[in-house]
């Protein structure tokens, strides 16, 4: 939250005039500050909720 406060007030932009979204689906399970205003939740349609990565 503190660099998003940060670019936030770098940039000049008023807060209730965007949409921020930051994380993915992992971190929108283990970590709900980092929800902000929508998430991205790829890996979680697929029913995969951990922060591994597939071997291949």
């Amino acid at each position: 939250n503190e660099q998003t406060a940060w670019l936030i007030k770098a940039a000049n932009l008023k807060r209730d005039e965007i949409t921020l979204h930051a994380s993915s689906s992992f971190a929108s399970v283990s970590i709900p500050e980092a929800q902000f205003d929508m998430v991205r939740v790829g890996s979680a349609l697929y029913g995969i909720l951990t922060n591994t990565h597939p071997e291949f």
